[in-house]
């Protein structure tokens, strides 16, 4: 028996063989009753045309689709889960000057908080001035957020998490991101401080700065500061103009006041990109599950939140992509629970426990609602898809 499992895990035992050796009697008891693993690697190597006798053809098919998509489904979804979360790796981040070579650079500072476009352009700057002047390219970031070492009776959510701002930079191939330990100490430091204890060392040659940039204790060193100091130290100050968006200033403050309001399609066009939530994929209260929507739910990140509601959204697993309708909130049809992020796959099945998911919103379509029955709550549902592949298909054309 160990001989024949052998060979038939290494492809080598055909299904007609395998009858032979075994018989259909005991076959039939071993896809019931035995192992899970074994269960699938048969049941893939036999194919579909294997059905044995005394077993309906819809139930063996259901049972062989079943057990290749929770098997190979997941494999193939998660194989390549580093491939994005690991893409700052392919860039040097670093949290002191004194671990970067000596080389004349060009240099921009700030949070980059959910890098929108207006950080964009600071970046292609860099780049440019880099390329051009033969200087290594550097972006000083900071973490925590200043404002919640700063002011830390005032709750303050960052846009994205430390690892999602980490990859997004990296994606820009820069030489070196200084990423500093933000801490009372530093914010106490006054700009020329700062300067000599960060800039000098970098051997800075060419600042990049937003239109609303201020560095060093108490926000003192404006532009025209930082011209002086920059004369003083030898490097020259460019101070990038606002980017405009519709009439307004692209910021991250007009950002974090749409995605507070569920206005993720606008929010997009402040990014460049979907707005994105990203976790790992716990097990949940399976309550979509017994209602016919099954969903994979990850943990709230400690980032904001857009508004509770229902979006349209596409989902990421791996390398794969679905349509997705996305449950922010409490499921108040069922009492009061805590805040969930509950995903159905429309495009997707299995079991996808452990893997990372990601979540690029397309439109939020209605807010959170409480439900006089679980028929109710699925009669909704139904209409949310039916609105959800309108605009999957508007967005397609």
């Amino acid at each position: 028996m160990a001989k024949m499992v052998a060979l038939l895990l290494a492809g080598k035992l055909s299904a007609r063989n395998l009858k032979a050796h075994v018989g259909l009697d005991f076959l039939r008891f071993f896809f019931l009753q035995g192992g899970a693993f074994l269960t699938r690697k048969i049941l893939t190597t036999l194919g579909p045309k294997f059905h044995p006798p005394k077993i309906p053809r819809l139930f063996w098919s259901n049972l062989l689709k079943k057990a290749t998509a929770r098997t190979w489904g997941k494999i193939s979804s998660c194989k390549n889960l580093d491939a994005t979360a690991n893409a700052k790796d392919h860039m040097e981040i670093i949290h002191s000057p004194s671990e970067i070579a000596q080389k004349a650079s060009c240099v921009t500072i700030g949070n980059f908080d959910g890098l929108h476009l207006g950080h964009q352009s600071l970046i292609r700057r860099v780049k440019e001035i880099s390329a051009k002047e033969h200087y290594q390219s550097i972006v000083i970031t900071f973490w925590p957020h200043p404002r919640q070492v700063v002011t830390p009776d005032k709750p303050h959510f960052a846009i994205t998490t430390r690892e999602r701002r980490l990859e997004l930079l990296a994606a820009y191939n820069l030489d070196t991101i200084l990423e500093l330990p933000f801490t009372k100490e530093l914010a106490n430091h006054t700009p020329e401080e700062f300067v000599l204890e960060y800039l000098k060392p970098l051997e800075t040659k060419y600042l990049i700065t937003g239109y609303d940039f201020s560095l060093g204790r108490g926000r003192s060193a404006h532009t025209k500061e930082l011209v002086t100091l920059g004369q003083k130290w030898g490097f020259v100050v460019e101070q990038m103009p606002p980017l405009m968006h519709d009439g307004t200033i692209v910021s991250s403050t007009h950002l974090r006041s749409l995605i507070s309001q569920g206005a993720l399609d606008q929010a997009e066009q402040l990014l460049g990109r979907p707005y994105q939530l990203l976790g790992i994929v716990r097990p949940g209260a399976a309550r979509g599950r017994t209602l016919g929507f099954p969903t994979a739910n990850i943990l709230p990140p400690n980032t904001l939140l857009p508004a509770t509601g229902v979006y349209a959204a596409y989902a990421t697993i791996g390398q794969t992509t679905s349509r997705a309708l996305v449950n922010i909130g409490h499921n108040p049809t069922f009492g009061d629970n805590p805040l969930s992020i509950e995903s159905y796959l429309l495009d997707l099945s299995g079991d996808f426990y452990d893997c990372r998911l990601t979540l690029s919103f397309v439109a939020r379509l209605r807010p959170e609602q409480k439900f006089n029955s679980p028929e109710d709550l699925v009669n909704q549902i139904k209409l949310d898809l039916a609105n959800a592949n309108k605009i999957f298909a508007e967005k397609k054309n």
